[in-house]
């Protein structure tokens, strides 16, 4: 299915001000505040080691000047809150986070979350799944694209090493591309959670569809016939973390789910209003799975696009939005989810414990949040 889509979209920007070209950060910034970079983003297009063609997003801390550009991500006129190839800050070695978007969605589908990391001084690099996209989207190699996304993810971060590398690149030296948390919403968790360890063995879907044929996963993946796993890139060992957003699909992780035990440290973000990765069938026995140190937050009221900016990009597809939906404002779950996220990234990438409070539910104790976590 192919999308003509001439979208416009300013969302979150405010008039520009050039950043602050020497920021004053301290050791510990919380997860919280505004951080004191700008964010800046390039578009990279590469093809990978299978012949693969990717177009990859990687978003990084830079420094904003009065003469930069809001970046667009093609094939979208969509501009966000980063600018297009702003000048880096001057940071080396910054913490990676990979992220790999939703069936039928966009590498730019949680940017919200991307931008926040920006500022506070993380790479993260997104990658378009080809045939699980907004325009290129084909159910018939839904089988196909989902044993392929943990390596279109792996090659991805593979390129930023490649372009860190490189004293004549933009990104020269920003990152350290030698561990990442990976990251993902709805079918991108399940890319995540393999990325992080989780093996799939397929024997366990097909005895879950059979007896339960109604979810959406089984409705699409049974009509593809048996799928092989076998040659496929399964775990990558540089990702120590999973975040799942929205996650489910259990049963591809063996019939009891019991792979998920071998995903490092996990977060999963859920919601109870998910009309398309159930609460009580997909996500939270996603969660239970899991073995510790591991954390979650349950949003109240949420649907299953809350943790993007789906709605905002194709509102026609998606009948959660609509307007007569009755969910919390998107800006609001954003505003907190964002918070959330860095916390749990920061506490695994800096093995820092001072981001562990902002994963306690006395912080959240005003909203309709409920969060745990078993991190210390």
């Amino acid at each position: 299915m192919l999308f003509s889509l001439a979208l416009f979209c300013h969302f979150g920007c405010t008039e520009k001000k050039p950043s602050d070209p020497t920021p004053d950060i301290d050791e510990f910034l919380p997860p919280d505040a505004v951080g004191p970079y700008g964010a800046g983003t390039i578009m990279v297009e590469f093809t990978d080691p299978r012949g693969k063609e990717l177009r990859a997003q990687i978003w990084y801390p830079a420094i904003i000047s009065a003469d930069d550009e809001l970046a667009e991500y093609p094939p979208l006129i969509l501009t966000l809150g980063a600018y297009d190839r702003p000048t880096p800050a001057a940071l080396t070695n910054a913490p990676v986070v990979a992220f790999s978007h939703g069936l039928m969605a966009i590498r730019a589908q949680s940017t919200y979350l991307m931008e926040h990391l920006a500022q506070h001084g993380y790479v993260s690099v997104a990658v378009d799944h080809k045939y699980n996209t907004l325009y290129d989207m084909d159910q018939d190699k839904t089988a196909q694209a989902l044993l392929e996304r943990p390596d279109d993810i792996r090659f991805s971060v593979d390129k930023l090493a490649e372009l860190v590398a490189d004293p004549n690149h933009l990104l020269y030296q920003i990152a350290d591309t030698t561990q990442y948390l990976s990251s993902g919403h709805s079918l991108g968790s399940h890319t995540a959670a393999v990325l992080a360890g989780s093996t799939m063995e397929m024997e366990g879907f097909y005895t879950y569809c059979s007896e339960n044929p109604t979810p959406l996963p089984c409705r699409i993946l049974n009509d593809t016939g048996p799928i092989d796993i076998s040659g496929y890139g399964q775990a990558d060992s540089r990702a120590i973390g999973g975040l799942l957003m929205s996650p489910g699909l259990w049963y591809t992780f063996g019939e009891n789910g019991q792979n998920l035990q071998n995903l490092q440290s996990p977060f999963a973000m859920m919601s109870t209003a998910d009309s398309v990765l159930a609460y009580e069938t997909e996500a939270l026995p996603t969660y239970e799975k899991l073995s510790s140190p591991k954390g979650m937050v349950v949003y109240q009221g949420v649907g299953h696009y809350g943790f993007t900016h789906v709605c905002m990009l194709a509102s026609f597809l998606f009948e959660e939005c609509n307007e007569d939906a009755n969910y919390p404002p998107m800006e609001e779950v954003h505003a907190s989810s964002k918070v959330i996220a860095t916390a749990y990234i920061g506490y695994i990438l800096k093995q820092d414990a001072r981001y562990l409070p902002w994963l306690e539910q006395t912080k959240w104790a005003d909203q309709e949040i409920t969060i745990e976590h078993h991190f210390d």
